[in-house]
């Protein structure tokens, strides 16, 4: 069995179409940042039917054997260019002397070729893309990855299966989980520039590399002694930057697009009192206008002081008032504010009632807050 792409017999944390639970509950029990891995769940998957795991058997030992021995070759002999004092650091142009850095390329460059050749040859070209995630959004990359991949637009390329990493038994900051989107052949350039076009354009995804299967089972990785590259394709090898750019506004537009389609979006332009009209064309609602009102020493609206002011001024017309009562107004009208203003004034209109009124008698000397007083009694009565 391959390890690499082929779950355990039984593993509940394997989905195919024949799990007792249907995709999305599957993702939504067995999310990648709450499974803890303690030896025996390093790995949950999701399989598209119809899918290939790819060379399995004897060819993939025999394939792994032999690539193993390259490997192993090209090490000793990067490490005897590094151990060689005669072989310069620069490359010499008068004698054609060659620097260690272009004999170590040619040896890995070397590798990768036979590498190619060999899954090939034996039938094991299985690889995939590789994506990165911090804990705090691995859940939600899963999920668009794996429901893309069985109902969505991953299912109609050549990807035919996904994994994740579990959580590690033990907090670190810097742990990431591996998500893995596989291909039946990764040296194929326009099986893995396809599925590349789809996570960026319809996943909304961007991978950080691929890489061949055959590559895991040796153990090569970036720190790999040999020095050689640890992947197949890089994006930029297979999209320019314009394409990628492309791809990305496709998506942005699609989920804006998604978005914009809503059940309530026809109500919202009948509505006068919904969110989306502006502020001038909302109705002031009627029953916040006798509280504003309540304390007539208080400043009004701006929108409703032209009209109390209109009606104030109006009233006095009727009533004589003698120029003491009109002088004594513009006095305080001057140094007062809005509500004192309307104060002065208002009393103004009960004139006829002045000779019951305490203040009837008061002296010409009477002190002006006497008189405010007076006056405020007589308008709260």
């Amino acid at each position: 069995m391959d390890t690499e792409v082929e779950a355990p017999q039984e593993y509940v944390y394997s989905w195919t179409s024949k799990h007792e639970l249907s995709l999305d509950q599957f993702l939504s029990k067995y999310k990648p940042s709450m499974v803890q891995d303690d030896g025996t769940k390093p790995w949950i998957w999701v399989h598209k039917d119809g899918g290939s795991p790819g060379k399995v058997g004897a060819d993939l030992v025999e394939a792994i054997e032999e690539a193993a021995s390259m490997l192993e070759a090209a090490t000793a002999r990067v490490e005897a260019i590094n151990n060689d004092a005669s072989i310069p650091t620069r490359s010499n142009k008068k004698t054609g002397a060659r620097s260690k850095k272009e004999l170590r390329e040619e040896v890995q460059a070397t590798l990768t070729a036979d590498l190619k050749k060999l899954a090939q040859e034996k039938g094991v070209t299985t690889g995939k893309w590789m994506f990165f995630a911090q804990p705090e959004s691995v859940d939600g990359m899963w999920s668009r990855i794996a429901s893309s991949l069985v109902k969505g637009d991953l299912g109609k390329t050549p990807a035919w299966l996904a994994k994740v990493s579990t959580s590690k038994p033990t907090a670190d900051e810097r742990a990431q989980h591996l998500i893995c989107l596989y291909l039946p052949d990764l040296y194929d350039k326009a099986a893995a520039t396809e599925v590349l076009k789809v996570l960026v354009g319809k996943v909304g995804l961007t991978p950080g590399s691929a890489k061949a299967d055959l590559y895991t089972h040796i153990g090569i990785d970036s720190k790999h002694p040999s020095g050689v590259r640890s992947t197949v394709w890089q994006v930029k090898e297979l999209l320019s930057e314009e394409e990628m750019q492309k791809l990305r506004d496709e998506y942005t537009a699609g989920q804006s697009a998604s978005r914009s389609v809503k059940p309530k979006a026809a109500t919202k332009r009948d509505d006068p009192f919904d969110d989306d009209e502006t502020e001038t064309s909302k109705p002031t609602p009627t029953k916040k206008a006798p509280t504003k009102r309540k304390d007539e020493f208080e400043d009004d609206d701006e929108d409703e002081k032209p009209a109390k002011k209109a009606k104030i001024t109006s009233a006095p017309a009727k009533i004589p008032t003698s120029k003491k009562q009109e002088d004594s107004e513009t006095e305080y009208e001057e140094d007062g504010d809005e509500g004192g203003a309307e104060l002065v004034k208002k009393p103004a209109r009960m004139a006829p009632m002045a000779p019951t009124s305490s203040t009837a008698g008061q002296k010409p000397g009477a002190s002006r807050l006497g008189k405010i007083k007076a006056a405020k009694t007589k308008y709260d009565n």
